[in-house]
Formats: structure tokens, C-alpha cells, sequence
């Protein structure tokens, strides 16, 4: 072990010096914790009469999300054409069993990219493929509501960002439609001639394709699709 002790000397642009001890590790090593902010940080390493040269620290901003560019492709059944946005932020929400393809913007080069999923208490990632220079793609599925983190690695550094901000996915259940009849209000027994008016209304979330009308005679059922005037 070095007489005294090691210690490490760091310089700031602005002329501070500073001096922090180092905690000996046994072996002729030590270690020492340093604190960096947005200014670059020059050290060097004093044991005993032994001296290093200047060594510098320069902060590099880890790989940034620019932009989210959202498709929106809602099940065939909703009838619905597919949606684009461009957002600043990462927040997902559709209908039930809409598919997202999202596309990220970054800031640069990265080396990996992807989504790191939380939902009902279960963590998933979902890889980013290149789709493009600084872009990155996935597809998501809207089934459970939950959160997600983006996580990229810089391709020239290697830093990362995996403590950038929680997204949320909200999905929109998809109900079952609701069916009511006005008229008849009961039971009715006819002759075989005449004639029933059926008043009742149809509705759903989401829309409807069709109403089908369903017709037991002597106990097989007939299903047609009938045109009710509104």
C-alpha cells in the first residue's frame, strides 16, 4: 500500500481544484467515487511520491427520443381506417386487439432499441428493428392495459438510457352489443297469416356491421339478416 494513502485531484474548467481520498481495496488498489455534471472533470492520482498524468472525464447526453410515430390499425370488424400521429411522447391507446406499428426517432446511431412492457404485474420487451437512419420500428398489440420504458443504447458510446420516462397503454374494451325489444312486449299467438311489426333497437360501442334476425319455427332456428327501418 502506498505511505499516506491515495488520493485523486480533479480540476474544473473554472479553475477549482478538489482533492478526494481513496479507499484502499487491498493489493496495491484503491477506488474513489467521483461526481460529474455538465462540465467536463480532469483528475489525476497522487500515492505516496507517485504521480499520474492529467486524465479528463467528459459527459456524453445518453440517446434521446425525438419523436413516436404512431399507425393505429383497429380489428377488421370496427370498420375503421388506419390512423397516423406523430407525438413527443410514447402513450398508446386504442380500441381492444388494435395493432400499433410505432416508430421511433432518435437522437442517434443506436446500437439496440427496445420496449420494456409492464402489465398486470408481468414485464415483456419487445425488440426494435431499423426501419430507417436513426429510426426504429415495433409492433404492438392493444390487449391489456399497462406501462412501458424505452431503452436505447448508443451505437458510438454504449450509454444508455433505461431510466427514461413511463408510458402509459390504455386499451378500450370492446362491449358486446345491446339488444332490445319494444314491441311485441309478450308472448303472442297468431294465425298463420298474419303478421308481427317488430319495434326494438340495436347498439354498440364500436358500431354495427348488421343486424341479424333469428326465427325458431317448431324448433330449428333460422337465422336471416333482416333490414330494420330506423
Amino acid at each position: 500500500e502506498a505511505e499516506g494513502g491515495a488520493v485523486v485531484e480533479t480540476f474544473t474548467p473554472d479553475g477549482r481544484q478538489d482533492r478526494v481520498a481513496m479507499h484502499a481495496l487491498g493489493g496495491g488498489k484503491y477506488e474513489a467515487e467521483l461526481k460529474l455534471d455538465r462540465e467536463p472533470l480532469a483528475y489525476r492520482v497522487r500515492a505516496g511520491d507517485g504521480l499520474t498524468r492529467k486524465y479528463t472525464l467528459t459527459p456524453v447526453d445518453g440517446p434521446a427520443a425525438l419523436a413516436f410515430h404512431k399507425t393505429y390499425r383497429a380489428p377488421d370488424y370496427a370498420g375503421r381506417k388506419p390512423e397516423t400521429v406523430t407525438e413527443k411522447h410514447g402513450d398508446l391507446a386504442g380500441l381492444e386487439g388494435t395493432l400499433v406499428d410505432l416508430e421511433v426517432e432518435s437522437s442517434e446511431d443506436l446500437r439496440r432499441a427496445e420496449m420494456k412492457i409492464e402489465r398486470a404485474g408481468e414485464t415483456s420487451v419487445v425488440p426494435f428493428t431499423a426501419s430507417g437512419p436513426r429510426r426504429q420500428k415495433a409492433v404492438v398489440t392493444l390487449q391489456t392495459p399497462g406501462t412501458w420504458r424505452l431503452r436505447l443504447v448508443s451505437l458510438a458510446t454504449g450509454i444508455e438510457n433505461e431510466s427514461g420516462p413511463k408510458y402509459e397503454i390504455k386499451v378500450q374494451p370492446d362491449g358486446a352489443p345491446v339488444v332490445t325489444l319494444a314491441e311485441p312486449e309478450r308472448d303472442l299467438a297468431l294465425a298463420l297469416a298474419d303478421t308481427v311489426m317488430l319495434k326494438g333497437s340495436a347498439e354498440d360501442d364500436v358500431g354495427l356491421a348488421r343486424v341479424v334476425q333469428e326465427v325458431s319455427v317448431t324448433g330449428r332456428v333460422k337465422a336471416a339478416e333482416s333490414v330494420w327501418n330506423r
